[in-house]
Protein backbone atom coordinates (compact mmCIF):
# COMPACT_ATOMS: atom_id res chain seq x y z
CA UNK A 1 0.00 0.00 0.00
CA UNK A 2 1.31 3.45 -0.90
CA UNK A 3 0.50 6.32 1.47
CA UNK A 4 -0.56 9.63 -0.09
CA UNK A 5 1.94 12.47 -0.01
CA UNK A 6 1.58 15.13 2.65
CA UNK A 7 0.77 18.45 0.98
CA UNK A 8 0.95 21.96 2.41
CA UNK A 9 0.00 24.81 0.09
CA UNK A 10 1.62 28.13 1.01
CA UNK A 11 0.45 31.59 0.00
CA UNK A 12 2.91 34.24 -1.21
CA UNK A 13 3.67 35.30 2.36
CA UNK A 14 4.60 31.72 3.36
CA UNK A 15 1.44 30.96 5.34
CA UNK A 16 -0.36 27.62 5.00
CA UNK A 17 -3.51 28.06 2.91
CA UNK A 18 -4.36 24.38 2.40
CA UNK A 19 -3.40 21.06 3.98
CA UNK A 20 -4.38 17.46 3.22
CA UNK A 21 -5.05 14.60 5.64
CA UNK A 22 -1.60 13.05 5.05
CA UNK A 23 -0.02 16.33 6.23
CA UNK A 24 -2.27 16.33 9.30
CA UNK A 25 -0.93 12.88 10.16
CA UNK A 26 2.71 13.79 9.44
CA UNK A 27 2.66 17.00 11.51
CA UNK A 28 0.33 15.74 14.24
CA UNK A 29 -1.87 18.83 13.97
CA UNK A 30 -5.49 19.12 12.90
CA UNK A 31 -6.14 21.08 9.70
CA UNK A 32 -7.57 23.99 11.69
CA UNK A 33 -4.34 24.21 13.73
CA UNK A 34 -2.12 24.39 10.63
CA UNK A 35 -4.07 26.83 8.45
CA UNK A 36 -2.61 30.35 8.45
CA UNK A 37 0.56 29.29 10.32
CA UNK A 38 3.80 30.49 8.79
CA UNK A 39 6.02 27.84 7.20
CA UNK A 40 8.80 28.73 9.64
CA UNK A 41 6.70 27.28 12.47
CA UNK A 42 6.46 23.89 10.75
CA UNK A 43 9.40 23.39 8.40
CA UNK A 44 13.02 23.10 9.54
CA UNK A 45 16.31 23.30 7.59
CA UNK A 46 19.01 20.65 7.77
CA UNK A 47 20.76 22.85 10.35
CA UNK A 48 17.71 22.83 12.64
CA UNK A 49 16.68 26.40 11.83
CA UNK A 50 13.18 27.48 10.87
CA UNK A 51 12.66 28.31 7.22
CA UNK A 52 11.59 31.74 6.09
CA UNK A 53 12.58 32.13 2.45
CA UNK A 54 13.35 28.91 0.61
CA UNK A 55 11.40 25.69 1.02
CA UNK A 56 14.06 23.90 -1.06
CA UNK A 57 16.36 23.63 1.98
CA UNK A 58 13.84 21.73 4.06
CA UNK A 59 14.73 18.20 5.10
CA UNK A 60 12.64 17.86 8.28
CA UNK A 61 9.19 18.82 9.52
CA UNK A 62 8.37 19.65 13.13
CA UNK A 63 5.69 17.29 14.54
CA UNK A 64 3.27 18.70 17.14
CA UNK A 65 5.23 16.71 19.75
CA UNK A 66 8.37 18.66 18.82
CA UNK A 67 10.20 15.75 17.19
CA UNK A 68 11.61 16.20 13.69
CA UNK A 69 10.25 14.08 10.84
CA UNK A 70 12.33 13.59 7.65
CA UNK A 71 10.64 15.07 4.58
CA UNK A 72 11.52 16.04 1.03
CA UNK A 73 10.00 19.04 -0.68
CA UNK A 74 9.12 20.00 -4.20
CA UNK A 75 8.09 23.41 -5.45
Amino acid sequence: MCAPDAVLVLDLSGRVSEVNSAAEELFGYRRSEVLNRHQSELLVTSKGQSTSQSVRQVVSARHSSGRLVPVSTMI
